[in-house]
């Protein structure tokens, strides 16, 4: 990225992703973290509701004690699986949203050379070099790339 001086516009297109890539993170994660509260406090106020309904009945004489318990047992046992069900949401939502970054990056076409970046190598002729051309061909023998 140096050599075709795009280093700067690189780096704020990075931040500028990361950037996004991080609060769609964060969002996400806020969300999965609330639906566990959410169904806790739905399952709550059903067995309230369940609880002051049972109690009407019962002072009517249309059902006993015994019956609220095993219907109130009963909704416990149906909300369980549901509650179970909203904790696995969040790890299918960050599962989801990683499978679309990851479909995003295959997606991704390839970068083109933009030739208008691209930095302009000084030309030297070789008449212009310090040494001259026998002098190079001995220096170019005593060097030695291998130690």
């Amino acid at each position: 990225m140096k050599s075709c001086n795009r280093e700067e516009k690189t780096i704020e297109d990075f931040e500028r992703i990361n950037q996004q890539l991080r609060n769609t993170a964060r969002l996400s994660l806020f969300y999965s973290a609330l639906i566990m509260p959410f169904m806790f406090l739905a399952m709550n106020c059903s067995y309230v509701l369940l609880c002051v309904a049972g109690s009407f009945c019962t002072v009517l004489r249309r059902i006993t004690v015994g019956e609220i318990q095993v219907f109130l047992q009963y909704s416990n046992l149906l909300s369980q699986p549901l509650i179970q069900m909203a904790g696995f949401a969040g790890s299918i939502q960050q599962m989801l949203a990683s499978i679309e970054r990851i479909a995003i990056l295959l997606e991704a076409s390839e970068e083109s050379l933009d030739k208008d970046h691209l930095p302009t190598m000084p030309t030297t002729e070789y008449e212009k070099t310090i040494l001259p051309n026998s002098e190079m061909k001995k220096l170019n023998k005593q060097i030695n790339l291998f130690f």
